[in-house]
C-alpha cells in the first residue's frame, strides 16, 4: 500500500487530507474494501473509519503499522471522528471524494466548516500512470484471458447458446486464476452482433454464424478487457471486408499510440480509416478507455473530444468496431500499454480470421 498512498501524498501538504469511500479507491490501495470504511490520508498519518464488522480483520492486518489508526465507529458517527481527527491534526482542507458520496453525506460533510475540493478527477489522474508491478500485474491477466479465449473456442458447438458460451467464458476465468469478471461478457452472434454491448441471449449458434466475444478478467485488482470474432466456417465477403477494415484501422492506432501523441488523434486515424471505406457512421463509439482497476473509469479516454497528452506507462484499450444493422457488427480489441515510448499489446491472441470448420452439434 505504501506505493500508492505515496503517489497520493505527492502534493498534500501538511493541512490538508484525502478523504475516499469508494470501492476503487481501497482496491487501489489494497486496503480493507467494505461499504462501512472511510479512509482519511494525511501527510504522515492514515486512519481507517470503520463499524464492527470489519475492526478484527483490520487489526490482524495493520497490526504492526504505526502509521495506520484503526477506529471504530459505535459510539461516534463517521462524521464526528473526522471532526476530531482534523481539529487535532490541524487540517483545514479535505479532497474528498465526491462521487462515492451522496447528498445528505455530502451536506454533513460541509458541517465540518472546512474547505472542501473535489478530489474525483485527481484520483483518475494519479492512478492512469501503472508502475511497473501494476504493468506486469494487468501483462498477466492479458496472459489468463488469452488461455481463457483458447479454452472457450475449442469447446464451442453448433447448437450452443450464447448464454452457455459466456457460462464457459466464466468457468475457464476462475479455473485460470481471475477473481472475477470485470463486466459482464458480451457475446453475441450472427445479426446480434450489430448491437455493441449485446448480452448473451438464447439464442443458439448455427451454420456459418458469427460469434463476437468481448470479456475480461479480474486478477490481483487489476482488469484486462479483449474482443475477437469466432466464424463457424468461412465468412461471406460482406462481413470479411469489414473484418479486415477494423483490423486495420485498429493496427494503424496501435502503430500511432505513443509518447506526447493526443488522445484524439489516434481515434481520429482508425476513425478516418473507417470512414474511407463508407463505415463512418457505423463506428458508434469512443476508440478506446483506459485499463486498470475499473475499466469503466479509467484514463485514458480514446475518443473524439479527447486533449489527454499520452504518457509511459499509460494502459489503454484500442478497439475500433463497425456495426451494420440487420447484418452484424465486428469489433477487434486489445489492451495497449505504452512502453519505452511506444505501444505494446498485452494480449497475444490472434487477429487473424478465426475460422471454426466442421463443429460438431450438441
Amino acid at each position: 500500500m505504501n506505493l500508492f498512498i505515496e503517489k497520493m501524498r505527492k502534493d498534500l501538504n501538511e493541512n490538508e487530507a484525502i478523504l475516499a469511500k469508494s470501492k476503487d479507491i481501497k482496491k487501489y490501495l489494497n486496503t480493507l474494501e467494505g461499504s462501512g470504511v472511510e479512509i482519511l490520508i494525511l501527510k504522515k498519518k492514515i486512519y481507517l473509519i470503520m463499524d464492527g464488522r470489519y475492526i478484527e480483520d483490520a487489526k490482524k492486518r495493520y497490526y504492526n503499522n504505526k502509521n495506520i489508526y484503526i477506529l471504530k465507529n459505535d459510539k461516534k458517527t463517521n462524521i464526528e471522528i473526522i471532526k476530531e481527527i482534523c481539529k487535532n491534526d490541524k487540517i483545514n482542507k479535505l479532497k474528498v471524494e465526491y462521487n462515492a458520496y451522496k447528498i445528505k453525506e455530502y451536506m454533513n460533510l460541509e458541517k465540518l466548516k472546512l474547505e472542501l475540493e473535489n478530489f474525483d478527477e485527481e484520483f483518475k489522474k494519479i492512478r492512469m500512470i501503472k508502475t511497473k508491478n501494476e504493468i506486469e500485474i494487468i501483462m498477466e491477466a492479458c496472459e489468463i484471458t488469452d488461455k481463457v479465449f483458447e479454452n472457450v473456442i475449442n469447446n464451442i458447438k453448433i447448437g450452443m447458446t450464447e448464454r452457455e458460451i459466456s457460462a464457459l467464458v466464466q468457468y475457464y476465468s476462475i479455473k485460470f486464476g481471475a477473481s472475477k469478471m470485470s463486466f459482464d461478457p458480451v457475446i453475441s452472434s450472427g445479426k446480434r452482433t450489430a448491437y455493441p454491448h449485446a448480452r448473451p441471449s438464447d439464442k443458439k449458434i448455427e451454420k456459418n454464424d458469427f460469434i463476437m466475444l468481448d470479456f475480461g478478467i479480474e486478477y490481483r485488482g487489476y482488469q484486462s478487457d479483449m474482443t475477437r470474432m469466432i466464424f463457424i466456417g468461412k465468412p461471406n465477403k460482406k462481413i470479411e471486408e469489414i473484418y479486415n477494415i477494423v483490423l486495420n484501422a485498429q493496427l494503424e492506432a496501435i502503430k500511432n499510440i505513443k509518447i506526447g501523441e493526443k488522445c484524439k488523434n489516434i481515434d481520429k486515424i482508425s476513425r478516418n480509416i473507417i470512414k474511407e471505406f463508407g463505415y463512418g457512421d457505423y463506428f458508434v463509439h469512443g476508440l478506446g478507455h483506459g485499463i486498470g482497476i475499473n475499466n469503466g473509469d479509467e484514463y485514458p479516454k480514446l475518443n473524439k473530444e479527447s486533449e489527454m497528452i499520452l504518457q509511459e506507462g499509460m494502459i489503454m484499450s484500442c478497439e475500433p468496431g463497425i456495426y451494420l444493422p440487420n447484418i452484424g457488427g465486428i469489433r477487434i480489441e486489445d489492451d495497449v500499454c505504452i512502453i519505452n515510448g511506444k505501444a505494446v499489446s498485452l494480449n497475444k491472441t490472434t487477429k487473424k480470421i478465426i475460422v471454426l470448420e466442421n463443429k460438431d452439434e450438441i
